[in-house]
This record gives C-alpha cells, sequence and structure tokens, in this order.
C-alpha cells in the first residue's frame, strides 16, 4: 500500500472520489502506451495526451517519456525529475510540454562545399525542399554541378588556405595534434538529431596541450611542404566519459557526395582550412563508428557537401 498513491481503482460519488484510498491496483506511477504519435515543431491541440491522477498533495512528481525514430531505430528516454512539487486540485488540468529541442542536441541542416562563399551559400541553400534527409536517399538535379553557382567551393591552388567559409576552420596541422595527441572517447549513447530523425555515434575530444595550427607534432607545417599528412588513429576510449567538462562533440554527422547523403550516425567528415598537395582534394577530419579517426584516408573531393571543423563546440 502506498501512502500516497497517484493512481489506482477509486470509488466515485458526486463526481467526485469517495474515498482518498484505491480498493485496487495502486501505485505511484502510471504509463501511458502510444505508438505513432508525431511530434509537431511547435505546441499543437492535436497532438495532446491526457493522464488522471488522484487531486491531492506530492512531495514531488516527475516526468518521463520514451522517443523512438522508427526510421532511424533510435530510442531515448527524457526524464523531468521533479517536475511539480505542490498540490494537485481536482477538476484541474495542469500542462506539460516536451520541448525535445531543450534534451536534445539538434544540429543544422545546412552543409557545404569547401570554403564556400558565405554561411549562407550551402549545399541545399535555396532548394531545402530537395535535400535528401535520410542515409542513401539522393537528389540529381539541385546540388551545386559548376563554378557559376553561387555555393561552389573555392577553387584556390594548393598551397592556399581557405579564405572565406572554411578560414576559421583548424588546419591540418592542427588535426595531427588531435589524431596523434588527443584523448578521445567514442561515444555511441549520447543521442542527437538533424534533419528530422535521432541518430547516436560521436567522438569526445580533448584538445592536447601544445595544440598548434602553425606545425603539426613532428615540428613539420603539413600546410606548405607538399608532403602527404596521413595520419590513422582508432579511439583512445570506447564508452561516453563521465565528466564531459572542457571535451569538445563530434557528432558522426555524415556528408553528401553527389547530391548524396552519406552514413548519418555512422561517419563524418569536417573540413579544415588546409589544401591536399594532390589537385582538388583537402585535408579533412575523418570519424567513424569502427574505431577509426584520419586526416588524409579517404580523398575527399572540394565539391562534397561537409560540415566545417571548428574548436569552439558550436557545430553547425
Amino acid at each position: 500500500m502506498y501512502v500516497n498513491p497517484l493512481g489506482g481503482w477509486f470509488d466515485f460519488s458526486n463526481k467526485s472520489i469517495k474515498d482518498k484510498t484505491p480498493f485496487a491496483s495502486n501505485t505511484a506511477a502510471i504509463t501511458l502506451n502510444t505508438n505513432s504519435a508525431p511530434i509537431p515543431s511547435a505546441t499543437r491541440n492535436d497532438t495532446c495526451f491526457y493522464i488522471a491522477i488522484r487531486p491531492g498533495s506530492w512531495l514531488t512528481l516527475s516526468i518521463s517519456f520514451t522517443i523512438k525514430d522508427p526510421t532511424t531505430n533510435v530510442t531515448t528516454t527524457i526524464t523531468h525529475a521533479n517536475w511539480w512539487t505542490g498540490t494537485f486540485e481536482a477538476g484541474k488540468i495542469y500542462d506539460y510540454t516536451a520541448w525535445l529541442d531543450k534534451d536534445i542536441k539538434n544540429y543544422s541542416s545546412k552543409y557545404y562545399m569547401w570554403d564556400a562563399n558565405t554561411a549562407n551559400d550551402d549545399y541545399w541553400h535555396g532548394v531545402e525542399a530537395y535535400q535528401p534527409k535520410i542515409n542513401g536517399q539522393q537528389d540529381h538535379t539541385h546540388y551545386p554541378t559548376s563554378p557559376t553557382d553561387w555555393r561552389w567551393y573555392n577553387t584556390l591552388p594548393y598551397p592556399a588556405q581557405a579564405t572565406r567559409h572554411s578560414a576559421s576552420a583548424p588546419s591540418v596541422n592542427g588535426i595531427r595534434w588531435i589524431l596523434e595527441q588527443a584523448e578521445t572517447w567514442f561515444d555511441n549513447q549520447t543521442v542527437w538529431s538533424v534533419m528530422g530523425h535521432l541518430y547516436t555515434g560521436g567522438v569526445w575530444v580533448k584538445v592536447p596541450a601544445g595544440y598548434s595550427d602553425a606545425a603539426a607534432p613532428d615540428g613539420k607545417d603539413y600546410r606548405s611542404n607538399n608532403q602527404n599528412a596521413a595520419y590513422a588513429k582508432g579511439y583512445t576510449h570506447n564508452f561516453r566519459p563521465s565528466n564531459t567538462t572542457g571535451l569538445l562533440y563530434f557528432p558522426l554527422l555524415g556528408w553528401y557526395e553527389n547530391g548524396k547523403l552519406i552514413d548519418v550516425g555512422k561517419r563524418v567528415g569536417y573540413w579544415t582550412s588546409s589544401l591536399r598537395p594532390e589537385y582538388n582534394y583537402v585535408y579533412v577530419l575523418y570519424f567513424t563508428d569502427n574505431n577509426l579517426m584520419d586526416v588524409s584516408s579517404p580523398y575527399w573531393e572540394r565539391k562534397y557537401g561537409l560540415k566545417n571543423l571548428t574548436l569552439t563546440g558550436n557545430i553547425e
């Protein structure tokens, strides 16, 4: 018997509970099961659910809700502990809004060719309705395909560095510091969203002491020495860190290749500010869900649609 049963079978008399104690199935928890409930982008009256509880005073009331993305099969449970403290009056409705954007990190749908003109010149700018949003989907006609398109990449020759939208990204030297010296954690538990779907998969990075864009740990400047900065390595840990303070998180946001969305939740490439000696290729920080991070392989063409790398923690 619960001292303060939240629900159960109660007798009613004159539209009110006859006895504060249920005669059967008394419980301190109530579960609402519903399938295929749409999640709107704004508060709407047609996506509401009601749960009846016994009136009375409660020390605390917590709410948990579980969300499953039927497309990606990612499931997450969000708990708001101590949501309500006080008295619930009989016949009164108490609203609770599940603001998913406050509990699940959402990333922008913007991807860019290397060193695009501005932040407004993303891969699908102006044609967002045609943007593939599921792995494997492809649009053949609306992504940029020629230098006359304002979304086109910067055509500077090697060893020039980015001068426009990718200019603030770390150089290849900085990436060598991360690959060689950083402590890293592959995290397949943290849930995030992009383009309306839930995913897991990301890498936590502790930027190492001595980090420099001017030279790699071996003292070489791979921005202009005409040498391949190839380096690959596995992760230091394969679990979510218990304390993420001071760490950077890089979700596996995939990329676009010839209008096709590639491997969101499985792999990601982030643009650096550095070109490769080979014609039309760029150094990219590459993470996978298969214990691999790299800076040189695979070969990344400027025309691909990627996210810009940043060490500020603000992935676009």
